[in-house]
């Protein structure tokens, strides 16, 4: 769907991050056992208010909540980590899937994506996108609990808050998406989104793309939120905000699939078989190489709604044109409301 960035340059645009007497090591590539839900991978039921999967950046309880919720996310998430062989590879543990991560939990959802660059100079990329997702879900799962809504903008920017204060994450940048389901003033569902860089997501209704977020680059480097130590300051790493995510609302129908993922999914589907009103074409050269037996990614969630997430990682591996982490959230809206 765009061009394939190279991801060591995308950290500062044209060149590696190098800083002097650092020395290179492998970064973590987690556990290549799937776990956490086996071969559908992590599965989140919306009229289980509030799962147990510590994991997914849920909670047990929905105490303090002021009003109850007329909409949720049934939600199903599947990631492959891509030093892992596929046939084991595919897991549903936020922390297993590379330099990618996720968070899931009733209405709202997030994928990140940590820029590869950084293991040149030691990082693991993956610590900051895993950083802002366990923080993203634990916000989350803390306001439900206090009653209080969010916003996707203020998940973000809390996130993005808690990493820069976390010491686990040396440094890193990480691209991020996050997508949350609610009630409108008339009583319509409303999804709510903040995309940076190119992670994103699609809405799917009657087997058709209607929908899909918009990518952001500097050239050919996403937009990412940073972690930048002094050292590398001078260097010119792209830091982007929070409030430089493309962020909006649409109005979504009950039973509508929202896709989300991470480029992982984007760079290996072809554009003619995702299509919608704001897609932006590739470059020719890129259109050449594409792999035309690969099916469309609406097909793909159509065959097999109950393990759509593992089976968008699993054609998104098998045909790939850029190798990469390949994380993938396949959600469901429901309405609580009683049918008639």
């Amino acid at each position: 769907m765009h061009l394939a960035v190279r991801r060591g340059s995308a950290a500062v645009g044209a060149r590696t991050l190098r800083a002097p007497g650092v020395q290179r090591r492998l970064p973590a590539t987690g556990n290549c056992v799937a776990s956490g839900g086996g071969a559908r991978g992590f599965s989140f039921s919306p009229r289980n208010l509030f799962g147990s999967s510590a994991s997914a950046g849920t909670s047990s309880s929905s105490r303090g909540a002021a009003k109850a919720a007329a909409f949720f996310l049934d939600a199903q998430a599947a990631c492959k980590n891509k030093r892992c062989a596929l046939r084991k590879g595919v897991t549903a543990t936020p922390d297993a899937c590379g330099e990618d991560s996720f968070f899931v939990s009733p209405s709202v959802v997030g994928v990140a994506d940590g820029v590869g660059g950084w293991n040149e100079n030691g990082v693991d990329p993956g610590e900051i996108s895993r950083s802002l997702m366990r923080s993203a879900g634990a916000f989350v799962r803390e306001s439900a609990d206090a009653g209080l809504e969010v916003t996707t903008q203020r998940v973000l920017a809390h996130a993005y808050a808690q990493a820069l204060l976390d010491e686990s994450v040396e440094a890193g940048s990480t691209t991020a998406c996050i997508v949350r389901v609610k009630e409108s003033a008339s009583g319509t569902p409303v999804l709510e989104y903040s995309n940076l860089g190119d992670s994103g997501f699609v809405v799917i209704r009657d087997n058709a793309v209607i929908f899909r977020s918009k990518f952001q680059y500097y050239g050919r480097a996403p937009y990412q939120l940073a972690k930048i130590p002094p050292r590398f300051k001078s260097y010119g790493a792209i830091e982007n905000h929070p409030r430089d995510a493309d962020s909006g609302e649409i109005e979504v129908q009950d039973g509508d699939i929202i896709v989300l993922a991470t480029d992982g999914v984007w760079d290996n589907f072809s554009p003619t078989l995702v299509r919608a009103p704001s897609f932006q074409p590739p470059l020719v050269a890129w259109r050449r190489n594409w792999h035309t037996e690969i099916a469309g990614l609406v097909d793909v969630v159509a065959e097999d709604p109950a393990h759509a997430a593992t089976n968008v990682v699993k054609a998104s591996v098998r045909h790939n044109l850029k190798p990469d982490d390949v994380t993938v959230i396949v959600a469901k809206v429901v309405s609580l409301a009683p049918k008639l």
